[in-house]
């Protein structure tokens, strides 16, 4: 019996469940990629739900059949270094575990392509987790290198800098 996935716009009501599928699925996701010491210290900073993120009318979520969220993401307006001036960011994309490689990461993508470029934005960039690179590769993005980000006192976290035209 197949699952029915549906996408669509997060609201309000979906921050906690939002938050929750952050908790569930970072630690799993993340845990080969990183050492122990930046499981400990830099995931649990990761973790926290955007409120202003959720309600902007830019993040989609996937819920299947029996309401349950098992996949998120979206974008933000943003200036980069390694962006162009009017381009867009990628923001909390996460898919649970258990439905990961089902193209439910593509299908939201696809979305904030679309809208990211209704809006005019010129390109879109992410801090790719270092075992998500090969994802957003496969959907166009290029690698602008290497990059740590500061999420506390001696607390760093590695991510690849990735750019994506529109």
């Amino acid at each position: 019996m197949s699952t029915l996935i549906t996408i669509r716009r997060a609201a309000r009501a979906d921050l906690a469940r939002v938050e929750t599928l952050l908790l569930r699925s970072f630690p799993r996701l993340l845990k080969g990629a990183y050492p122990p010491s930046t499981m400990v210290l830099a995931v649990p900073k990761l973790l926290r739900a955007d409120r202003a993120q959720i309600e902007s009318g830019r993040h989609w979520v996937a819920v299947d059949d029996r309401d349950r969220l098992i996949a998120a993401g979206g974008w933000v307006e943003t200036r980069r270094s390694w962006a162009d001036a009017r381009g867009g960011a990628v923001r909390q994309f996460v898919t649970d575990p258990a439905f990961v490689r089902r193209g439910l990461g593509a299908a939201i993508m696809a979305q904030v392509i679309k809208t990211a470029r209704d809006a005019g934005m010129g390109t879109l960039s992410c801090q790719a987790t270092l075992n998500a690179v090969p994802f957003y590769a496969a959907l166009g993005f290029e690698s602008r290198g290497r990059r740590c980000i500061s999420l506390g006192p001696a607390v760093e976290f590695e991510f690849e800098a990735m750019v994506r035209k529109l």
